[in-house]
Protein backbone atom coordinates (compact mmCIF):
# COMPACT_ATOMS: atom_id res chain seq x y z
CA UNK A 1 0.00 0.00 0.00
CA UNK A 2 1.36 3.53 -0.69
CA UNK A 3 0.23 6.96 0.43
CA UNK A 4 0.62 8.76 -2.95
CA UNK A 5 -0.13 8.73 -6.40
CA UNK A 6 3.56 8.58 -8.12
CA UNK A 7 4.29 5.65 -5.54
CA UNK A 8 1.69 3.40 -7.47
CA UNK A 9 3.08 3.47 -10.80
CA UNK A 10 7.07 2.72 -9.19
CA UNK A 11 5.53 0.42 -6.94
CA UNK A 12 4.00 -1.37 -9.57
CA UNK A 13 7.69 -1.67 -11.35
CA UNK A 14 9.19 -2.52 -8.06
CA UNK A 15 6.88 -5.09 -7.48
CA UNK A 16 6.15 -6.56 -10.80
CA UNK A 17 4.11 -9.89 -9.47
CA UNK A 18 2.52 -7.29 -6.70
CA UNK A 19 -0.91 -5.48 -6.27
CA UNK A 20 -0.50 -1.99 -5.51
CA UNK A 21 -2.90 0.05 -3.49
CA UNK A 22 -2.88 3.97 -3.72
CA UNK A 23 -4.69 6.46 -1.24
CA UNK A 24 -4.36 10.23 -1.83
CA UNK A 25 -6.22 13.20 -0.73
CA UNK A 26 -7.44 14.09 -4.35
CA UNK A 27 -8.76 11.72 -6.96
CA UNK A 28 -6.10 9.56 -8.86
CA UNK A 29 -5.98 9.51 -12.64
CA UNK A 30 -3.30 6.74 -13.59
CA UNK A 31 -2.80 4.62 -16.67
CA UNK A 32 -3.20 0.93 -15.34
CA UNK A 33 -2.18 -1.39 -18.43
CA UNK A 34 -0.95 -3.77 -15.89
CA UNK A 35 -4.55 -3.61 -14.32
CA UNK A 36 -2.20 -4.58 -10.30
CA UNK A 37 -3.13 -1.00 -9.45
CA UNK A 38 -5.59 -0.02 -6.97
CA UNK A 39 -6.31 3.28 -6.00
CA UNK A 40 -8.93 5.92 -3.35
CA UNK A 41 -8.86 9.11 -2.56
CA UNK A 42 -9.53 10.39 0.92
CA UNK A 43 -7.34 11.38 4.38
CA UNK A 44 -4.70 9.46 6.06
CA UNK A 45 -6.32 9.73 9.38
CA UNK A 46 -9.84 8.05 8.22
CA UNK A 47 -9.33 4.93 9.64
CA UNK A 48 -13.09 3.45 8.70
CA UNK A 49 -11.63 4.19 5.00
CA UNK A 50 -8.47 2.27 5.87
CA UNK A 51 -10.10 -0.59 7.50
CA UNK A 52 -12.54 -0.51 3.69
CA UNK A 53 -9.45 -0.44 1.65
CA UNK A 54 -7.65 -2.84 4.04
CA UNK A 55 -10.97 -5.29 3.49
CA UNK A 56 -11.17 -4.80 -0.22
CA UNK A 57 -7.21 -5.17 -1.66
CA UNK A 58 -5.67 -6.93 1.27
CA UNK A 59 -7.91 -8.84 3.74
CA UNK A 60 -4.72 -11.17 4.97
CA UNK A 61 -2.76 -7.61 5.57
CA UNK A 62 -0.15 -5.39 3.62
CA UNK A 63 3.23 -7.08 2.90
CA UNK A 64 4.70 -3.21 2.80
CA UNK A 65 2.62 -0.09 3.51
CA UNK A 66 4.71 3.40 2.34
CA UNK A 67 3.66 6.83 3.90
CA UNK A 68 4.56 9.40 2.00
CA UNK A 69 1.30 11.26 2.87
CA UNK A 70 0.98 14.45 4.75
CA UNK A 71 3.86 14.82 6.85
CA UNK A 72 2.35 16.22 9.65
CA UNK A 73 3.25 14.20 12.88
CA UNK A 74 -0.64 13.67 14.99
CA UNK A 75 -2.04 12.77 11.08
CA UNK A 76 1.01 10.12 10.98
CA UNK A 77 0.27 9.05 13.77
CA UNK A 78 -3.02 8.27 13.60
CA UNK A 79 -2.32 6.04 10.08
CA UNK A 80 0.67 4.58 11.24
CA UNK A 81 -1.05 2.65 14.78
CA UNK A 82 -4.16 1.99 12.85
CA UNK A 83 -2.65 0.55 9.53
CA UNK A 84 0.97 -1.17 11.92
CA UNK A 85 -1.75 -3.04 14.37
CA UNK A 86 -4.29 -3.98 11.96
CA UNK A 87 -3.32 -4.37 8.45
CA UNK A 88 0.47 -4.72 8.47
CA UNK A 89 1.56 -8.71 8.03
CA UNK A 90 3.79 -9.95 11.06
CA UNK A 91 7.41 -9.19 9.57
CA UNK A 92 5.60 -6.33 6.95
CA UNK A 93 7.55 -3.49 6.22
CA UNK A 94 6.31 0.43 7.61
CA UNK A 95 7.84 3.16 5.76
CA UNK A 96 7.63 6.88 6.50
CA UNK A 97 8.96 9.50 4.53
CA UNK A 98 10.20 12.91 5.16
CA UNK A 99 10.29 13.03 8.39
CA UNK A 100 12.63 16.28 8.47
CA UNK A 101 10.01 18.49 7.91
CA UNK A 102 9.31 19.16 11.45
CA UNK A 103 12.65 20.76 10.92
CA UNK A 104 10.80 23.71 9.03
CA UNK A 105 9.69 26.63 9.85
CA UNK A 106 7.71 26.58 6.79
CA UNK A 107 5.85 23.11 7.48
CA UNK A 108 2.16 22.76 9.14
CA UNK A 109 4.42 21.73 11.96
CA UNK A 110 7.57 22.16 12.00
CA UNK A 111 9.99 24.59 13.55
CA UNK A 112 13.41 25.28 13.32
CA UNK A 113 15.80 23.87 15.32
CA UNK A 114 17.02 25.85 18.12
CA UNK A 115 20.04 24.00 20.57
CA UNK A 116 18.68 24.38 24.32
CA UNK A 117 21.38 24.70 26.73
CA UNK A 118 22.19 21.99 28.62
CA UNK A 119 24.23 21.39 32.18
CA UNK A 120 27.81 20.38 31.85
CA UNK A 121 29.43 17.98 33.35
CA UNK A 122 29.63 18.11 37.09
CA UNK A 123 31.59 16.16 39.14
CA UNK A 124 30.01 17.07 42.50
CA UNK A 125 26.60 16.82 41.00
CA UNK A 126 27.75 13.09 39.43
CA UNK A 127 28.59 11.98 42.78
CA UNK A 128 25.36 13.20 43.84
CA UNK A 129 22.97 11.20 40.98
CA UNK A 130 25.26 8.22 42.70
CA UNK A 131 24.26 8.59 45.97
CA UNK A 132 20.59 9.29 44.98
CA UNK A 133 20.76 5.88 42.85
CA UNK A 134 22.21 3.86 45.57
CA UNK A 135 19.78 5.75 47.96
CA UNK A 136 16.84 4.26 45.79
CA UNK A 137 17.55 0.44 45.93
CA UNK A 138 18.47 0.41 49.43
CA UNK A 139 16.52 -1.04 51.84
CA UNK A 140 16.41 1.97 54.51
CA UNK A 141 14.39 4.08 51.25
CA UNK A 142 12.05 0.80 50.43
CA UNK A 143 10.64 1.02 53.68
CA UNK A 144 10.15 4.53 54.07
CA UNK A 145 6.96 5.55 52.30
CA UNK A 146 7.09 8.07 49.24
CA UNK A 147 10.94 7.64 49.64
CA UNK A 148 11.56 6.16 46.62
CA UNK A 149 9.16 8.59 45.02
CA UNK A 150 10.77 11.32 46.63
CA UNK A 151 14.06 10.39 45.39
CA UNK A 152 12.70 10.11 41.36
CA UNK A 153 11.34 13.58 41.35
CA UNK A 154 14.48 14.48 42.32
CA UNK A 155 16.09 12.91 39.26
CA UNK A 156 13.36 13.95 36.65
CA UNK A 157 14.72 17.14 37.80
CA UNK A 158 18.23 17.01 37.72
CA UNK A 159 18.88 14.61 34.73
CA UNK A 160 15.96 16.71 32.60
CA UNK A 161 18.58 18.72 30.96
CA UNK A 162 21.02 16.33 30.05
CA UNK A 163 20.78 16.18 26.36
CA UNK A 164 18.61 18.20 24.00
CA UNK A 165 15.90 17.06 21.89
CA UNK A 166 13.73 18.51 19.18
CA UNK A 167 10.32 17.43 19.58
CA UNK A 168 8.31 18.76 16.80
CA UNK A 169 5.81 17.64 14.37
CA UNK A 170 6.80 14.62 12.32
CA UNK A 171 10.22 14.50 14.11
CA UNK A 172 8.69 14.35 17.32
CA UNK A 173 6.76 11.58 16.32
CA UNK A 174 9.72 9.28 14.96
CA UNK A 175 11.10 9.94 18.10
CA UNK A 176 8.76 8.66 20.22
CA UNK A 177 8.60 5.24 18.20
CA UNK A 178 11.72 5.07 19.81
CA UNK A 179 9.49 4.64 23.23
CA UNK A 180 7.85 1.90 21.54
CA UNK A 181 10.95 -0.08 20.68
CA UNK A 182 11.82 0.72 24.67
CA UNK A 183 8.37 -1.00 25.32
CA UNK A 184 9.52 -3.88 27.19
CA UNK A 185 11.02 -1.81 29.90
CA UNK A 186 9.08 0.90 29.69
CA UNK A 187 6.25 -1.86 31.23
CA UNK A 188 8.58 -4.07 33.39
CA UNK A 189 6.87 -2.77 36.40
CA UNK A 190 3.61 -2.77 35.42
CA UNK A 191 0.52 -5.58 35.62
CA UNK A 192 0.58 -6.22 31.75
CA UNK A 193 4.11 -5.90 30.19
CA UNK A 194 4.66 -6.48 26.49
CA UNK A 195 7.60 -6.72 24.15
CA UNK A 196 7.60 -4.14 21.70
CA UNK A 197 5.84 -4.79 18.16
CA UNK A 198 8.26 -3.23 16.51
CA UNK A 199 11.66 -5.73 14.90
CA UNK A 200 13.76 -3.20 13.34
CA UNK A 201 13.77 0.66 13.24
CA UNK A 202 15.94 1.83 10.98
CA UNK A 203 16.11 5.92 10.36
CA UNK A 204 17.94 6.04 6.77
CA UNK A 205 19.60 8.68 4.35
CA UNK A 206 16.50 10.74 2.52
CA UNK A 207 14.63 11.66 5.42
CA UNK A 208 13.14 8.14 5.71
CA UNK A 209 12.19 6.09 8.29
CA UNK A 210 11.58 2.22 8.08
CA UNK A 211 10.09 -0.40 10.66
CA UNK A 212 9.46 -4.44 10.46
CA UNK A 213 6.63 -5.93 12.57
CA UNK A 214 7.73 -8.23 15.25
CA UNK A 215 5.70 -11.69 13.98
CA UNK A 216 3.19 -12.46 16.37
CA UNK A 217 3.28 -8.93 18.11
CA UNK A 218 1.60 -6.99 15.14
CA UNK A 219 -1.93 -6.67 16.96
CA UNK A 220 -0.47 -5.86 20.14
CA UNK A 221 0.86 -2.32 19.94
CA UNK A 222 -0.66 1.17 20.42
CA UNK A 223 1.22 4.44 21.31
CA UNK A 224 3.11 4.42 24.66
CA UNK A 225 1.70 4.70 27.35
CA UNK A 226 1.45 8.25 29.06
Amino acid sequence: MCTKAARCCSGADYFPKGLIVGLDLNPIQLEDPSGRIRTYSGKQQDTSLLDRIGAETAPDGFDVIIDDCSHIGELTRISFWHLFDNHLKPGGLYVIEDWSTGYWDSWFDGVSFQPRRVNGFSPGLFHFRSLMARLYRSTLVTRVPFAQKFIIGLKRVINGRQFRSHDYGLVGFIKELVDECGMADITRLILVSRRSAVQNFKICEFHRVKFSSLSLLSNSAGPAPG
